[in-house]
């Protein structure tokens, strides 16, 4: 159990190379990323337990698990003591790495250390994880092998991007007719305004030019006037600089911009891991809101997608129904929250008794 950042830096050549051979990625429990969230953004109650066992087609001890962790208080209005898997303000996906083979035996190493822990929490709580992938296969069997007591909590659907073929076929087939029709009449507007490119980040670009365009661009956006840009709260300004210099130093950070006369009206951000990628932010400026400079983007992003021919999916790391995505992209996610009991007789009481209680609160909550 590591319970400050600084204490993962012995362990940053292993858990590289547990995420290299993870059974399913998760690029926000990733070092380079974690690490500065926890720095800049967390709460100080974040642990992080780590799981060491031996692969089958390996002598060698090594880590097959990373989990990262926070303690709460109550669960869907009753009061027992929670552990759930980290989720912060950027962080849409907590599927916990593990090492692919060896799932078995890293869920019955974090299993066993939480039920040696003294007193310690009664739930435990896998939260927004990815429900229709190997990891959630595995959990499920060790739960039924196991006879542990769990309850399924939040189910949600959100847009994932699948290339096909083609990106403008992809685009044809998402939107209507008359959808396209509007949009393209839009983008001819806009290009009258002035000379109209967008632009994909290089390696050999300057990131930290890129980053200020951004951060500028968002506080002229709606985000700006609602308070929610990055660079209203400095430790997640901190946070975006540290991962983005990352992750471009690593080749995993896809930036587009669409800029009028050399200066930028909309930008996005995605994050790459191996064949997959995750849509991080997008800004524009609200001055061209009669254009939809963030959907024509968005078309653009499809098309770049598609035209990159390495990645396999992009998830949209939006909130279910969103507006935009939903109508853009056509394919969707699981993702799902289990809360699993501890052994402990609070926490199988609860679990046993929470369906007929909401049922209760739900009756005379109408009654009101």
């Amino acid at each position: 159990m590591v319970e400050r950042p600084s204490g993962l830096g012995a362990y940053l050549a292993e858990w590289d190379e547990l995420t290299r051979n993870a059974v399913e990625p998760n690029i926000f429990y990733e070092s380079w990323m974690l690490i500065p969230a926890w720095e800049e953004l967390a709460a100080p109650t974040v642990r992080v337990a780590l799981v060491f066992g031996q692969a089958e087609d390996d002598s060698r001890i090594q880590l097959i698990g990373l989990f990262p962790l926070v303690s709460s208080k109550g669960y869907r209005r009753f009061p027992v003591s929670v552990i759930s898997l980290w989720r912060h303000l950027h962080c849409p996906l907590c599927t916990p790495l593990v090492r692919k083979g060896s799932e078995q035996q890293a869920l019955g190493g974090f299993f066993q250390w939480l039920d040696s822990a003294d007193g310690g929490d009664d739930l435990v709580e896998f939260e927004h994880i990815a429900g229709d992938g190997p990891f959630y296969e595995h959990l499920e069997r060790f739960l039924i092998a196991t006879g542990r007591r769990y309850i399924e909590g939040d189910r949600f659907e959100r847009a994932v991007l699948r290339p096909n073929s083609d990106g403008k076929a992809y685009i044809e087939h998402a939107l209507a007719g008359k959808r396209r029709k509007e949009l393209r009449r839009q983008f001819n507007r806009l290009s009258e305004l002035g000379r109209l490119e967008i632009v994909e980040l290089r390696s050999e670009d300057s990131i930290n030019s890129w980053l200020e365009q951004y951060f500028n661009l968002e506080m002229v956006s709606w985000k700006g006037k609602a308070g929610t840009a990055l660079s209203v709260r400095q430790g997640e300004r901190s946070y975006f600089e540290r991962i983005s210099r990352s992750a471009f130093e690593r080749g995993q950070l896809m930036m587009l911009k669409m800029q009028l006369d050399s200066v930028p009206i909309a930008m996005k951000y995605n994050f790459m891991a191996g064949d997959g990628a995750y849509s991080a932010k997008i800004a524009f400026d609200e001055k061209y809101h009669q254009y939809s400079p963030g959907v024509q983007l968005e078309l653009q992003n499809i098309i770049a997608v598609h035209d990159r021919q390495t990645i396999r999916w992009m998830d949209s790391c939006a909130m279910p129904n969103h507006f935009m995505i939903e109508r853009l992209w056509t394919e969707r996610r699981l993702l799902r929250s289990l809360a699993v009991s501890r052994k402990h007789l609070k926490g199988d009481i609860v679990l046993r008794l929470l369906p007929f209680l909401e049922r209760v609160y739900r009756k005379f909550k109408r009654k009101e």
